[in-house]
């Protein structure tokens, strides 16, 4: 089950307890499906959301206007989010 995956993830890097737990995972309620070559954010768009990848493999990059720039790539299970729009 994802969940669980997830919670793999969050607890390499946080010790927290079935209480928190709960809480945090009832914010992951959305799911978003992509198809091949489908772009999960718009150039611009502010992001304030963090995702969990399931299956597949994304690509992380910045479009500029004679190239684009690859930062890297995520694949499940992985948490991704556009860090810039972030902070």
């Amino acid at each position: 089950m994802w969940q669980d995956e997830l919670r793999k993830i969050w607890n390499s890097a946080f010790d927290i307890d079935d209480v928190v737990w709960t809480k945090f995972i009832s914010h992951w309620h959305k799911e978003k499906i992509l198809k091949r070559n489908e772009f999960l954010d718009e150039p611009g768009k502010i992001e304030d959301t963090l995702y969990f990848v399931k299956s597949g493999a994304m690509r992380l990059y910045y479009p500029l206007e004679d190239e684009e720039i690859c930062v890297g790539f995520a694949y499940p299970p992985s948490l991704i989010c556009s860090y810039p729009s972030f902070v």
